[in-house]
């Protein structure tokens, strides 16, 4: 061992021992060495001494104008202490740590100056003790003279290192020393007997949650997360995650206290409640008696629990929510539980922060992809249609994946007589800009179709128009053009699965002749089309590689048909057929792409069965007298006057319910079947309507519905729901009064 590397362990040495010296003295439970780093003009943390995990909360870094003690010793020269009364909610916000701890800073002069004189750049930087005065007792005057007289030591030790071209200075990252002897408090974590393992053992949670929390990517895999390594470990039998917002605050997930849950959800943010105050405070609050919930609180649930611990859950020095631990009996937490329980609370508000930031981006992301779709699919001449749509899940593709995708479809009534097209596309990615590439896209090939062009000039202008925007994403699409007054049907396809063509005897072609190359490429030669008939009652299927979930066409294109067949065993109803299609679709994080499925089922020339709509905007009141009116007004002038009095009961209890629940404008069609009447009332509401969130783990289903009033519905005809991209759609079967209801098949929806 050289000269310098002897200095070098002797500096060492040195530190080690004042700090070791200086946790005798103040019955400490931590010590850190503060040195002044230039570069940063700021304190620190070089060496750590204490009993995990309580030793892991202190900040690295202290900025000199902050309110630490450790910066106020430094600046004036003066030992600083702070919290020896706690606990004092005017302490609590300038100490960098939870109660129960408070501080006793040193400053480490080597100017020849006194305490309290002017440091002139004669201060290495500070020695600062972490106590428990509630459990130690106030630090006493000769103990802080015996810490004087060992900072002054170290100040003159470094200072004679100094001299012999020592560098002192901070490290990188500060160094954790162990402590010997037992500790000072008893432990129900680890081992209580063996030296160091209650403070590993909460070491070792609190990594464990830090690794899982890595992995969430829901506010609800957070609350699982909080439950199984935070309520769990610490022997608590409830959680409540809360957040804050429009002055209110807002129950995220819970287990096990389902009545303080319904007390704080919507409650004030600022007044009135436990995470109120430690909202306000940013403190956490501890109500080891389980009768002072109710007792501090007025308006607390009487059978609100037992005993509770609040924290304040805090990213980026903000303020993100609340976390309350509920236990069954008394329970007083320990100075070295109150620091794991803020640890992991930091740890919780991190995860939150991170993925409510995610969903909103994806929420987002999905939302604008929604708008962009067509909201419903027009009447088309002789053919039955309806789609489906699935985001993608939030994250897929990468972190950095909102969730939603480029996924469309379209059906475009064509320039004459009997003329439509169907479009399925996929723009590649999982952002926001595959759905803006996605609407330009749409809107292109559907002005291009408006003016006549077949489906492979569509195409070749959709890619000359993708190649010219910026982006360098590239899209599949699949073009459809069909006559509905002979069946013909041509076909063009760029880079996209091939679409199925299920014939009225069961049996399905893969409409596969010619696939060019994806949008966007620089295209050799026009792309081609090709030609197949179509007789009536045969349906075509489009559809994205998604609702296979998987890569190599041809697989996909197998799985499609499977997917098909399955669902057309007993003839064809394309929105059952819909749904079980989408049914069987991967659920995340199986299936990692968007979905869109387009069924026109062709129901050949005469066939054509009257159809009248009504759109009702969001929030008329009016809007269910009206749709009485014209109810009335259609089923007569159609002759179908004697279904009018259900069907005005009936679809006017539907469309009250959209109204209230949806939130949004609400859609209401009528198609005529040779012996009844089909309605549907459409809402664009992508939840499910109103789940019971709060409630799930009493047993009650998180997909129950409440408020739809179906129980008239119920009992005058056929109902049920249809899932459509945009929400849903309740649809109802009614019979005239002439017609048996006996023989029709309950619960089964129209075309």
């Amino acid at each position: 061992m050289d000269d310098r590397e002897t200095l070098c362990t002797e500096l060492e040495a040195v530190q080690t021992a004042a700090m070791y010296e200086a946790l005798d003295i103040a019955d400490a439970v931590i010590v850190l060495l503060y040195l002044i780093d230039d570069r940063s003009n700021a304190l620190a943390a070089t060496i750590v001494a204490g009993w995990p995990p309580a030793a892991f909360i202190l900040p690295e870094k202290i900025s000199l104008d902050g309110p630490h003690a450790s910066a106020q010793a430094y600046s004036t020269g003066r030992v600083v202490i702070m919290g020896e009364d706690a606990p004092d909610p005017a302490l609590d916000r300038l100490v960098p740590f939870p109660w129960p701890y408070s501080v006793c800073a040193l400053p480490l002069n080597y100017s020849g100056k006194s305490d309290g004189e002017s440091r002139d750049d004669g201060c290495w930087g500070t020695l600062t003790v972490i106590r428990i005065p509630s459990r130690d007792g106030r630090i006493r005057q000769d103990q802080v003279t015996r810490l004087g007289e060992v900072s002054r030591r170290l100040a003159a030790d470094l200072a004679d290192l100094a001299a012999r071209d020592v560098p002192i200075g901070p490290s990188p990252r500060p160094a954790f020393v162990p402590v010997s002897g037992k500790p000072s408090t008893a432990s129900t974590w680890g081992i209580g007997t063996i030296t160091g393992s209650p403070g590993l053992t909460m070491t070792y949670h609190l990594t464990s949650l830090a690794a899982v929390l890595g992995q969430a990517l829901t506010t609800a895999d957070v609350v699982q997360v909080a439950r199984t390594h935070v309520m769990e470990p610490f022997g608590a039998s409830g959680i409540l995650l809360l957040s804050a917002a429009d002055e209110r605050t807002w129950v995220l997930g819970h287990y096990g206290v389902s009545t303080v849950a319904r007390w704080l959800h919507g409650a004030s943010a600022h007044d009135g409640t436990p995470a109120a105050d430690v909202l306000r405070s940013r403190a956490p609050l501890l109500l080891p008696d389980p009768a002072a919930l109710p007792r501090q609180y007025p308006t607390a649930p009487i059978n609100g629990g037992g005993s509770w611990a609040w924290m304040p859950l805090s990213a980026s020095d903000r303020p993100v929510g609340v976390c309350g631990l509920m236990f069954e009996r008394r329970h007083e937490a320990k100075a070295e539980e109150q620091a794991l329980m803020m640890m992991m609370a930091g740890l919780l508000a991190e995860a939150l922060d991170r993925v409510r930031l995610h969903e909103h981006e994806h929420e987002l992301a999905e939302l604008l992809q929604r708008r962009l779709l067509p909201t419903d699919l027009r009447d088309l001449p002789s053919v039955t249609t309806t789609c489906r749509y699935l985001p993608a899940p939030a994250g897929s593709g990468g972190s950095a994946g909102s969730g939603a995708g480029g996924d469309w479809y379209d059906a475009i009534v064509l320039p004459g007589e009997g003329r439509i097209a169907l479009v399925c596309g996929d723009v590649e990615g999982h952002d926001v800009r595959s759905s803006v590439v996605m609407g330009q896209l749409r809107s292109a090939v559907r002005a291009y179709a408006a003016e006549g062009h077949d489906p492979a000039a569509v195409l070749t202008s959709a890619s000359d128009l993708l190649t010219q925007l910026e982006s360098d994403l590239l899209a599949t699409c699949c073009l459809i053009h069909l006559h509905t007054t002979s069946g013909t049907a041509r076909i063009a396809l760029a880079g996209h699965p091939a679409p199925l063509l299920r014939y009225p005897d069961g049996r399905i072609e893969t409409l596969d002749a010619t696939i060019g190359v994806p949008l966007g490429l620089a295209v050799p030669q026009p792309y081609e089309q090709f030609e197949v008939h179509v007789p009536p009652g045969a349906l075509l299927a489009l559809y994205t590689d998604g609702l296979a979930g998987a890569r190599d066409d041809e697989d996909v294109v197998a799985k499609a048909r499977r997917l098909v067949e399955s669902g057309t065993q007993d003839g064809v109803d394309v929105e059952n057929l819909a749904d079980h299609i989408v049914a069987r679709v991967p659920a995340p994080p199986d299936r990692r792409d968007d979905v869109a499925l387009l069924l026109a089922l062709y129901e050949g020339q005469g066939r054509r069965r009257r159809l009248g709509r009504l759109t009702i905007h969001r929030h008329d009141l009016r809007g269910v007298r009206d749709t009485r009116r014209w109810l009335r007004a259609v089923l007569t002038d159609w002759g179908w006057a004697d279904a009018v009095e259900n069907a005005e009961l009936m679809v006017s209890e539907i469309v009250t319910n959209a109204l209230i629940h949806a939130d949004s404008a609400v859609a209401v069609s009528v198609r005529e079947r040779e012996d009844h009447i089909h309605f549907e009332v459409e809402d664009w509401d992508v939840s499910p309507p109103i789940p019971s969130a709060l409630s799930a783990e009493e047993g009650e289903s998180e997909t129950r519905e409440t408020g739809r009033g179906l129980l008239i519905v119920a009992a005058l005809g056929d109902w049920g729901v249809y899932r459509r991209p945009h929400g849903k759609a309740v649809w109802i079967n009614i019979y005239p009064e002439s017609a048996d209801i006996a023989d029709a098949e309950p619960g089964t929806p129209d075309a």
